[in-house]
Parts: structure tokens; sequence; C-alpha cells
């Protein structure tokens, strides 16, 4: 790698983490600002909201998103699948506010007032994962970091109004209400630049789009329940208290995905601009090693905080000391799914989410129900496992003929 290309990366590498490790900060603000702020109860069925909203965006984007970001013919070519892209995005945004306030008004315990609230979440959350995939696939990762930064930070920006004597119900919709205002205003350039008349779209576009793009959706839509089934299964065994404390953990386990995930935003963005799948093995060893140093980090931080949290946390430092080994079994599956994404290989892509999705649900309705949170955390880890080595199984396997012309040499 020449010396201009290694600092294009670094620089990309930069930019990726400042908005994964600013977006996981920020989270991590924001968990332990309403769990002090918000009644167990009340914390909760925030995470629940926040893990619905948040969760059906990128599935209902149906891999979209991947697809575009994929080895390229040639610019024309490229410029057609964003205009096929930002046009298909209108209405699957409103499919995913539609899906995200009926999933809550049929759960069980869920505020019914806070149903268009959830809508509105569902939506901003769908429009800005379109922007961030976009940004990605034109190279502005400095753009892909700002939008990813959006709804953390309006979440941080609310917290603060809890301690002004702002209700729960306020928190809520005025952080669902600023979210989707700033999600629109960023999404309106390029929809302006992109969208099209459906009539004047290309029908191959439009099919390279969703048929390339389902393996993702359904891959991603199988990540979903292998990283948020576990909260959503303590909830209905246990309570939504038991979520607040289990979710404490999580979100701090979490912080230490995030480095792994800049540098396979780097490697994928390589791979797909032909400049070789060796990123991924190169970056493999430099994220397990981030990821060792970030978990003996967190582990402490958290040691610390409960010095000023209710009694009712402590059962968070077992949990969480389960789910940092998890969190460092799934580095392979980070950096190799991007691999796989960059050179096309979606079906690929499909069948691990075929394996995450039977692992986590299996592992979470087995151990949950005896061994409570701690078997939330043990599930996580077999199901992060079994996807992880599937990954490195897929990655050494030569692809199939019909995509070999696509892959990188």
């Amino acid at each position: 790698m020449s010396a201009s290309l290694r600092f294009e990366a670094r620089k990309r590498f930069a930019y990726s983490s400042a908005g994964s490790i600013g977006a996981a900060a920020i989270n991590a603000a924001v968990a332990l600002v309403t769990t002090f702020a918000l009644p167990p109860a009340h914390r909760g069925e925030y995470v629940v909201l926040i893990t619905l909203a948040s969760g059906l965006g990128p599935v209902l984007g149906l891999g979209t998103g991947a697809v575009i970001r994929g080895i390229r013919r040639d610019q024309a070519h490229h410029e057609r699948q964003l205009a096929a892209f930002w046009t298909l995005s209108l209405p699957l945004g409103l499919i995913a506010g539609l899906a995200t306030a009926t999933i809550w008004a049929l759960l069980p315990h869920s505020t019914a007032h806070l149903t268009i609230p959830a809508g509105v979440a569902g939506t901003s959350f769908f429009f800005l994962w379109q922007l961030t995939e976009y940004e990605f696939s034109r190279g502005h990762f400095h753009r892909a970091a700002r939008a990813s930064l959006v709804s953390p930070a309006v979440a941080l920006a609310s917290c603060a109004c809890l301690g002004v004597g702002l209700t729960y119900f306020g928190f809520v919709v005025l952080q669902f209400l600023a979210t989707g205002i700033l999600a629109a205003v960023l999404c309106l350039p390029p929809l302006t630049t992109h969208f099209r008349s459906p009539a004047l779209l290309s029908r191959a576009e439009i099919c390279e789009l969703l048929v390339g793009g389902l393996p993702i959706a359904f891959m991603t839509l199988a990540m979903m329940v292998a990283f948020r089934l576990d909260r959503l299964v303590v909830n209905g065994y246990l309570s939504a208290s038991a979520v607040a404390v289990y979710s404490l953990a999580a979100s701090f386990a979490e912080l230490i995905r995030l480095v792994p995930m800049a540098l396979a935003q780097v490697a994928h963005y390589a791979t797909a601009n032909r400049a070789g799948r060796a990123a991924t093995r190169r970056y493999l060893a430099y994220a397990f090693a981030m990821a060792v140093a970030g978990s003996t980090a967190t582990f402490v931080t958290l040691l610390i905080s409960l010095h000023f949290l209710p009694a009712a946390y402590d059962d968070s430092v077992a949990v969480l000391a389960v789910l940092l080994v998890a969190e460092l079994v799934l580095v392979p599956f980070t950096m190799g799914v991007r691999t796989l994404q960059a050179t096309n290989r979606m079906r690929e892509v499909g069948y691990l989410g075929l394996v995450a999705l039977a692992a986590t649900t299996a592992a979470c309705f087995l151990l949950i129900p005896p061994f409570g949170q701690m078997g939330a955390a043990l599930a996580s880890l077999v199901a992060y496992a079994l996807t992880s080595a599937t990954t490195l199984i897929l990655l050494r396997r030569q692809p199939s003929s019909e995509d070999q012309h696509e892959q990188i040499g």
C-alpha cells in the first residue's frame, strides 16, 4: 500500500472511529443518566422502545445500502443505483414508522401514549441509517460519522432536560421529535439530488437493489435478533426492571464493539474499491488487540460507576464479565462480514444470518428462563461464537463461480 493510500485509510479510520466511539460513549452516558433519572420500569420501557425503533430501520432498508456499497461496474451505473436507492427509501421509511408504531402498540406493558412517538422514531432511525450507508458508499466517512452521531447526541441533549423537571413522556417526545427534524434536514440534499419519478427508474436497477439486498436484509434482521433478543426475552420472562439492570451491562459491553466496526468500515470500502481483501486480514489483529484493551477499561469503568448506582444494579458486574468475552468472540464476524458484502457474496451473508438467528433464538429461550440475566449473557456468548466460526469458514471458501468475476484479485 502506498503512502497516500495509507494516509487515506488512516483518515477514514479516524472518522469512522470518531463516529462509532462517539456514539458509544454518548449512548453509555445516556444509559447512566436515564438509570439515575428514571424509575427502573420507565428505564426498561425506554430501552425496549429504542431497541425496536433503531432495529427496524436497518431491516426495512432491505439491504439496499449494502448493494450501493459493493463493487461498482462504472460511475454511471452507480449513479443509477443511487437514484433507485433514494426513490425506494421514501416509501420504505414510511413503512418503518408504521411498523414501529404497530409493534409498539401490540407489545405487553407498553405505554399507549408513546405509539406516535415510536412511529416517528422508526422513520427517523431508518433515514439516518440510509444516509450513513449512502455517505460510506461515496467515501465521505466524515459525513457518515456525523449521521451516526445525530440520534445519540439528541438523546443526550434530551437527558439534560430531565434535570429541569421534564416528565418521562416529555423526554421521549422531545428526543424523537428533534431526531426526526434533524434526519429530515440531513437527508433532504441527497434526496433532492437523486430522487427520480418511479416511472423514470430502470427496472433493472430496482431489481438489482432488491434482489441483491434481500440476503443483507435477512442478515441484518438476524443480527438485530442476536444483539437485541436477549433484552426482549428478559423483559418477557422477568420484568422491565430486570431489563434496566441487564441493559446497563450490555451497553457497557457494546462499547468495545465499535473499534472493530470502524476498522471493518475501512476494510469494506478498500475491498469494494479493489484494494484487496487483505485489508480484512491486516485489520483483524488490530481489532482484536484493541477490543481486549477496551474490555479491560470497560470493566473497570462499570466497577467505578456502581459506587454511585442503586444496589439493584450490583448484579450487572458478573453479567458484564460474560458479555465482554462474547464481544471478543464476535470480532471475526464484525470484520469478515464486511469482506463478504464488499465482494458481493450476498448469499453467504444470508447464510450467516440464518446461523445467527437459529443460535440466538435457541440459546435465549433455553438459557434465560432458568438462569435469568446471566442466561441472557451466556446466550449472547454462544450465538456470537457460532456466528464468528461460520464467518471464518465462509471466508476460507472460494466464492461461487457466478460471483467470481466480481471478486477482488
